[in-house]
């Protein structure tokens, strides 16, 4: 089934919610943090995957995840696959995160640990850096992309700024983002010029730093999602909704730097790491913002579906899909 062109854009109403002190996620890290670091420290990289399986069943016990009935039976239909083997793939991304906690506590631990990795698509980048206007890598929201995106583009010798958010990590309570969540972002650092912390009351030092990054001429790192920014755009995916953030492409039209897709997923044959960095996108539509923004989504939603499809199980967007109306 094709996607359809219809792109809404809208601008995000400020939310009044405090974060609680305290969450299910807080529970689950606290209960499940001693085995990941006894994975990542004593068991074999080959049975990480058994090891996460083992403590995601753990964390389980406080987990309150649930999928809409409507969605499960569309979104099983578009995918060829029945209800059931849906609900098991949703299954499998949580556990695929679990296991990728391993790697950023291995990581931590093992300073020169890499995973094999392949940076796919190479010369898009360096066709967009060429230009001197910086590139926006807009990173597909798989279970092993936050870490290894970052590790393998500065391996291979790009400078990276990263926009992220306070709740980045395990957790959104006030209590995860004090005393939590530090423990990915460390890991991440280390392959990062600049970490770019969105900042809700002044969204304006959010813009002028990725514009800076851009005019640096270095990679402006952006994971697709909805957490940040006040102009979001929602297009068709897998028969559903899916709504993301505007800024990547936003940032990409004011400085005229390239837009590159990126979905990393692990190879199920080999075991390594893909890193599949896309030709730009929205090219053919830069007569304008909105017109830029919408080109943009469509190609990212045809390439997202696709991705999917490759590895359903690594797809972490599944409680982010909503009914089409």
């Amino acid at each position: 089934m094709a996607l359809t062109d219809r792109v809404e854009t809208r601008i995000r109403v400020d939310s009044t919610d405090v974060p609680s002190f305290w969450s299910r996620d807080d529970a689950k890290f606290a209960m499940t943090a001693p085995f990941l670091v006894g994975a990542a420290t004593l068991c074999p990289e080959t049975s990480w995957h058994q090891a996460a399986r083992f403590i995601e069943a753990i964390g389980s016990v406080v987990d309150n995840h649930k999928n809409s009935s409507q969605l499960i039976e569309v979104v099983s239909e578009r995918l060829g696959v029945s209800a059931a083997k849906l609900c098991e793939i949703i299954i499998l991304s949580r556990i695929n995160r679990t296991e990728h906690f391993i790697h950023v506590v291995a990581s931590l631990l093992k300073k020169r640990w890499r995973p094999r990795s392949q940076v796919i698509g190479r010369e898009h980048l360096d066709e967009a850096l060429a230009e001197g206007r910086g590139a926006v890598i807009w990173v597909a929201h798989f279970a092993f992309a936050s870490l290894f995106t970052k590790m393998a583009l500065s391996d291979a010798g790009y400078k990276i700024s990263h926009i992220s958010r306070p709740e980045h990590g395990v957790s959104k309570s006030r209590f995860g983002i004090e005393y939590l969540n530090w423990f990915r972002c460390a890991a991440e650092n280390r392959y990062l010029e600049q970490r770019i912390v969105h900042l809700r009351d002044r969204p304006e030092a959010t813009s002028e730093a990725a514009l800076a990054a851009l005019r640096r001429n270095e990679l402006l790192s952006v994971t697709v999602g909805a957490w940040e920014g006040r102009h979001l755009a929602t297009g068709e995916l897998l028969g559903s909704n899916y709504t993301v953030s505007a800024g990547a492409p936003a940032f990409a039209f004011a400085t005229g730097a390239k837009l590159l897709s990126v979905f990393t997923t692990q190879d199920n044959d080999s075991g390594s790491y893909h890193i599949a960095i896309g030709a730009p996108i929205g090219e053919t539509s830069r007569s304008s913002r909105e017109q830029f923004i919408r080109a943009s989504m469509l190609e990212l939603l045809s390439r997202h579906e696709s991705a999917i499809r490759y590895a359903p199980e690594q797809w972490r967007g599944w409680g982010k899909l909503s009914p089409r109306v």
